[in-house]
């Protein structure tokens, strides 16, 4: 904890003239536009699968609901939009310091992620404490230190802080890694990822224990590193001359919905499902990528209108609140504990809460972190 908060000095090289990046689009905006909208669709589908198997949910609409809603697609979207959000910031500090502050992104991490997540943790504590919830403390060791992957399988209210486990340790890494490499070494250390996370995920299902595959970084960091290849490519492109994404229009979206439902729907099949294990998460980052790069430009189609509307960018930002405290609401129907975990009252509770959080703590902890932007703010 203390490496993460400490004022450690880790020179990163300088730009020099040779290697200053070409920024491909202006920094006076305060916010990356569809960014929040795509959050929005993301939460949208953990709460979606979470709820189909809450108490209180229509028996009439459980067939249908695996076709329009994937958590495991939620999260690897948000993993796509973290690796390309860091990056692009981590880039524009380069570009106007001539350097990576290491200290000051770690602090603006801890200000972000630590406070709502440790009130939760403590929220599970005391509802341990004095209902019939019973969670393991090594879960909430395991949570607390952000390697629940590495301790089994977590109780179902912790569960989730998983995905939060693989979030961190790219935080720790993936900025050394910029700190430490220039121009075209980035690209080789994020391609590298992309392919090898296949291999990986390939072996661990031919021979090691399967329930891997989905929670650790070693099978789960290509979505990251497509994020972080959109960004590099947008923000210091590989090919001389080139200053900007091309312009991507419906038929490039269309194709990258196409591939990412069509290995979805394929998961679902009994006897076609193995065959997505190693490489269908990858063909899913890689079109998600270029679905997110396709909305990054204003535009006057109505998806963009969606993605950019007040009530989407709403959702988009009490994100993290809602994947936090969902958790504790959308509950297994056979071990619900309270009324609050009956369809629909656990969605809107889960709504509630998430609201409350950010406007009384989350909010004051982004205004607290601002304080260590050194690049124009764009979360």
């Amino acid at each position: 904890m203390g490496a993460l908060a400490g004022d450690f000095p880790l020179p990163c090289r300088p730009l020099t003239e040779r290697n200053a990046p070409a920024l491909s689009a202006p920094a006076s905006t305060s916010r990356i536009p569809s960014l929040d909208g795509l959050r929005a669709i993301s939460i949208a589908m953990v709460l979606g699968e979470h709820a189909g198997g809450t108490q209180g949910f229509p028996e009439a609409w459980a067939q249908a609901w695996p076709y329009f809603f994937s958590g495991s697609l939620g999260v690897k979207c948000f993993f796509v939009l973290s690796g390309y959000l860091i990056t692009s910031l981590l880039l524009k500090e380069e570009a106007k310091f001539g350097r990576i502050s290491l200290a000051d992104f770690y602090r603006r991490r801890v200000l972000r992620i630590f406070p709502v997540y440790y009130l939760f943790l403590v929220t599970v504590l005391v509802l341990n404490r004095f209902t019939s919830l019973q969670v393991a403390p090594s879960a909430f060791v395991a949570a607390g230190t952000f390697t629940t992957p590495l301790w089994g399988e977590p109780h179902y209210v912790l569960f989730h802080t998983w995905s939060l486990s693989v979030e961190e340790q790219f935080y720790l890494l993936w900025p050394l890694v910029l700190c430490l490499t220039t121009g075209r070494a980035r690209w080789w250390v994020a391609a590298s990822v992309v392919a090898l996370v296949p291999v990986i995920r390939l072996l661990v299902h031919l021979f090691g224990p399967r329930k891997l595959i989905g929670y650790f970084s070693f099978t789960q960091g290509d979505a990251l590193m497509f994020g972080c290849l959109l960004a590099l490519y947008q923000q210091r492109p590989l090919l001389a001359g080139v200053a900007a994404l091309p312009r991507l229009d419906w038929r490039h979206r269309l194709g990258a919905l196409a591939a990412i439902y069509s290995v979805w729907m394929l998961s679902h099949h009994g006897r076609l499902g193995p065959l997505t294990v190693p490489f269908g998460g990858t063909m899913q980052s890689a079109a998600l990528a270029l679905l997110i790069a396709s909305y990054l430009t204003p535009d006057d189609s109505l998806g963009f209108r969606w993605l950019n509307a007040a009530f989407m960018r709403w959702v988009g930002v009490l994100s993290y609140s809602l994947y936090l405290w969902q958790q504790l609401f959308l509950y297994p129907r056979q071990a619900a504990w309270m009324i609050l975990q009956q369809f629909p009252v656990n969605l809107l509770a889960t709504l509630a809460v998430a609201a409350l959080s950010y406007y009384t703590v989350e909010s004051a902890f982004l205004r607290l972190k601002d304080r260590f932007h050194r690049a124009p703010a764009a979360t």
